[in-house]
This record gives C-alpha cells, sequence and structure tokens, in this order.
C-alpha cells in the first residue's frame, strides 16, 4: 500500500511539473580557457613574441534560451595584469558568440585602460586595467526585454549560450613572468534598499545587467547586476565586491566572482642553428589559508621575501648550487637576467609577490636534472611549510622540490614548483610520522597535526623544516 501511495504521489509531482511554467533563473557567469577546459592557464612566449589567447565567457543559468530574465546585456570583459613590465595586451580584441557550435554574432571591440586597484592583487597599489565593453544589443535597441526582439546579431548573452573573446598578449623584451586575470566586470552603480531600476537610463555604468523580477510577489521588473561580475576596488568597502543574487546588495570578497587566470611565461628566443638554449624554471611560494595545497589565486596569498635556490645533485648524491663550482653543470649553464641563484621571490622585483623564476642559458644539449630549495626566513616562523599538491611527484620533501628533468630542444619549461604554508590549529597534538624518500643524511622533520574538535577528529598535515642560512650540501 505505502509504495502504491508514493508512486500515485510521484506520478502526481511529476504532472505538475510538466505543466508548470518555467520560472526565470538570474544569470551567472563561467570563465575558462577552451584549450584547456579550465579556469586557469600557462603560455610560454620567447622575449619579442606574441601570441593570440582566447577566454571563454559563458551565460550558466538553469533556463530556457529564450529568457529574457536570465540574459546578460551590456556585456563587459575586464583584464588585470599584473606584471606590464614582462606583458602587455592588444587593445583591440575579437569576439563572437556561439549558440551550441554555431556562431551567431562576431565583431570587434577596443579596450580602455586605466590604472586601478584590484583587491585579490592589492589594496595599495595599481595595476594595469583593460576594459571591454560590447555596449548595447545593437546600434538601435538599446535594451532587451522581450523575446521578440531577438535576431541572431544581438550583442547579448542568452542562457546556454558562450562568448569567445580573443586578445593578443605581447611579451615585452623581458624574460620573466606575468599573470593576467580575466572577469565580468561589475557596474559600479549603487541603488540603495529596495530603489532598485525600472529603466536602464537610471543606470550611469552599464556593466553585465539583466531585466528580472524579483523573487516574491512583487511583478515589477528591475534591471540587476550580474551576481558573479566584479569590482576590483570598492572605495567604500576597501576591497573588491560582487553581488547578492537578484539584488543590488555588494558583498565585499577578493575571490568569490567569476574569473579565469592567464601565466605568462617569457623566455629567451632560440634561433636555429642553435648554440645557446635557454630553461626557463619557475613557481609561486605562498600562503595556503583554507589549507587545501592548491595555490588559489584571490585565495591563497603570495608570499615574498623568503629566498629560493636551484640545485643539482651531484653524483654522491649532494644537493649543490647548479651553476656553482661543484655542480656537475658547471661551465655548461648561466643564470641569466636578474633572476639569480639564489633568487627571492617576487617576480621583476616587487611587481608580482610570491613568484619566483629561474631563467638559464645552456650551452650543451642534453638533459639536465635540477631541484628547487626552499630557504625560510623568520617571517614564517609561525607557520609549517609543505610543497603544493600540483607538482606532487616531484616532491622529495617540504622545502626540496625535484628531480626537474628538462632537456634542451623539447621541454625546456617548468613551472607550477610551488611551495604552501599553512598555520595549524591552535592546540593540535603532534605526533611524529615517517617521512619519505628524504635526501640523507639532512634532518627533515615530518609531523602529522591531528586536531580534536566537537565534530570528531580533524587532521591537517604539514612539514616542517630546519632552515638553514646556505643550502644544503647532504
Amino acid at each position: 500500500m505505502k509504495e502504491r501511495k508514493f508512486i500515485a504521489i510521484l506520478a502526481l509531482t511529476l504532472l505538475i511539473l510538466q505543466f508548470s511554467p518555467v520560472v526565470s533563473a538570474a544569470p551567472s557567469g563561467e570563465i575558462y580557457f577552451p584549450e584547456v577546459g579550465v579556469s586557469s592557464a600557462h603560455n610560454v612566449l620567447e622575449t619579442g613574441r606574441n601570441t593570440t589567447v582566447t577566454i571563454s565567457f559563458k551565460n550558466t543559468a538553469g533556463a530556457s534560451i529564450t529568457d529574457v530574465a536570465s540574459t546578460i546585456q551590456y556585456i563587459t570583459i575586464a583584464a588585470a595584469n599584473l606584471n606590464p613590465t614582462r606583458t602587455s595586451i592588444n587593445h583591440t580584441a575579437q569576439w563572437e558568440i556561439y549558440v551550441g557550435t554555431t556562431s551567431r554574432a562576431s565583431g570587434t571591440v577596443v579596450a580602455g585602460t586605466s590604472n586601478e586597484k584590484y583587491s585579490p592583487y592589492s589594496t595599495t597599489t595599481s595595476i594595469e586595467l583593460y576594459t571591454w565593453q560590447l555596449g548595447p544589443p545593437n546600434e538601435t535597441l538599446v535594451n532587451y526585454t522581450d523575446p521578440n526582439q531577438f535576431n541572431d546579431n544581438l550583442r547579448i548573452l542568452r542562457p546556454g549560450e558562450v562568448l569567445n573573446f580573443t586578445v593578443t598578449i605581447n611579451c615585452q623584451g623581458e624574460v620573466g613572468d606575468s599573470v593576467i586575470w580575466f572577469f565580468f566586470k561589475a557596474s559600479e552603480d549603487d541603488f540603495e534598499g529596495q530603489n532598485y531600476p525600472t529603466s536602464i537610463n537610471q543606470i550611469n555604468d552599464k556593466c553585465n545587467l539583466y531585466y528580472s523580477k524579483l523573487p516574491g510577489p512583487n511583478e515589477t521588473r528591475y534591471w540587476l547586476p550580474l551576481h558573479n561580475s566584479y569590482d576590483p576596488y570598492d572605495q567604500v568597502l576597501g576591497t573588491g565586491h560582487s553581488f547578492m543574487q537578484h539584488s543590488w546588495i555588494r558583498e565585499p570578497t577578493t575571490h568569490a566572482f567569476a574569473k579565469g587566470n592567464k601565466h605568462v611565461h617569457q623566455k629567451q628566443v632560440e634561433i636555429p642553428p642553435q648554440t645557446v638554449y635557454t630553461f626557463h624554471i619557475c613557481g609561486v611560494k605562498f600562503l595556503d589559508v583554507n589549507g587545501n595545497g592548491v595555490w588559489e589565486m584571490g585565495i591563497d596569498q603570495p608570499v615574498n621575501g623568503v629566498i629560493l635556490w636551484l640545485l643539482a645533485k651531484t653524483g654522491d648524491g649532494r644537493f649543490v648550487p647548479a651553476d656553482g663550482v661543484n655542480s656537475p653543470y658547471h661551465g655548461k649553464i648561466s643564470v641569466i637576467e636578474e633572476h639569480g641563484n639564489p633568487v627571492l621571490s617576487g617576480e621583476g622585483g616587487e611587481t608580482l609577490p610570491g613568484h619566483y623564476c629561474f631563467n638559464l642559458n645552456v650551452t650543451e644539449t642534453g638533459t639536465y636534472e635540477f631541484y628547487i630549495w626552499l630557504d625560510e626566513s623568520s617571517i614564517m616562523e609561525n607557520y609549517r611549510v609543505y610543497p603544493s599538491v600540483e607538482n606532487k611527484s616531484l616532491i622529495i620533501n617540504a622545502t626540496l622540490i625535484g628531480p626537474i628533468t628538462l632537456t634542451t630542444g623539447e621541454n625546456e619549461v617548468s613551472y607550477n614548483n610551488n611551495f604552501a604554508n599553512y598555520q595549524p590549529p591552535v592546540g593540535g597534538i603532534i605526533i611524529k610520522a615517517m617521512e619519505s624518500n628524504p635526501p640523507a643524511p639532512g634532518p627533515h622533520p615530518a609531523f602529522i597535526i591531528a586536531s580534536i574538535g566537537l565534530a570528531g577528529a580533524a587532521f591537517a598535515y604539514a612539514i616542517t623544516q630546519k632552515f638553514r642560512s646556505k643550502p644544503p650540501r647532504f
């Protein structure tokens, strides 16, 4: 009897859902790089060269493509270039809107540029910000409020549609790295309380808007901002802001917005016939705020002021500076530019905190094996250090990553050699644990830190290292 009753209720529910009107969904943005299908990607350039980069901006609203209330209008794309001494972006960009795999509209747009504070990076230092605005739906239609207005050439992003945005990134002629953030730019207009705009003309800063009623009995339609669009710095809040859904209520944040991060690595030009090869080895030193072992821009914080050494392993098992007299590669490689050995974290001085690069000239063909050794300073004495999980296969211990194997003419770049710091919970119980594959005989104690809470036992892993002022010679 119970089974029949359940089946009857289920059938009735499905029948009601079948004939119920589709509820409008607020639009939502997603950003990714189509060549890799993720929100961050790497590019390697030779100095003086450029490359085109395509970024995909998708309306991920779960609604019908004809739903006006889920359509993004006045599409505005921004890019924060964190190290313009290494890269620049062409102002003219190509855009193309797709329905599935079919292109329905395309064109070009020119960026405006400004120096702005970008809170995920800094609330005191300005960076170079590019902003591209596609403008109103077309030259004669100032807003899209009815599906009958639709034609294929409209510059709007309906539910499920994708905007492919292509820019050219130029190497500025210097070896080193930069990071570029792409995101939906947020409106800077402010509407107090429920006094929301019903006319598009009430909004001065028209960026990523949609036309919808609010949840509840009020049938009035308002213009609202895309909730995960982003204002990089709000002077009132002292940080950046996104919005709560279905509202103009600002939420202060440095990470809760739609974004895609492009890492650009630049190395020396190699011109055949080959006499000098160039290797590029880099990574990030960061404070792992959420304790997951992955560097997530805007969540984890870069750490500057630590020293990193480029090491090589000798035949008798010692680790020595790769370009030193005792190195097996002495005379075959030289560290170039200002990224010497040792190198302070912070690519190009203080312009890219937490980043480091070793750039090498290699005079003999072959395969080379390197290690990165982290020399922590007292600024992190209250934290435990461990390698990022992104390059788990390279990890030897908390402060030594390797082997990093590079071959001339083949694989000459290695990135994501990252080191993380995590602050263990206060009052944790420290239990000695076995260490895996330590370079002998240097002492590298590892610990598991267990913290007991009301919800039961929670485990956090951390590794400590006795730091030295000189690189280890084991």
